[in-house]
């Protein structure tokens, strides 16, 4: 199963095997949320740079 999502203007595709063990659920999960925290830390530093270089 493959599963494609939009998140702030960036395409993230996951791919996921029929069998996966517990612990690749787990760090599946854990890199998506560092992944997410990421683009969001991201977007919110540029979005204040971008307002800094306004003024």
């Amino acid at each position: 199963m493959e599963m494609t999502k939009t998140i702030n203007g960036c395409e993230v595709s996951i791919s996921f095997k029929p069998q996966s063990e517990d612990i690749k659920d787990k760090v599946l999960w854990l890199i998506l949320e560092c992944f997410k925290s990421r683009i969001n830390n991201y977007i919110i530093n540029d979005q204040c740079n971008s307002l800094s270089h306004s003024k």
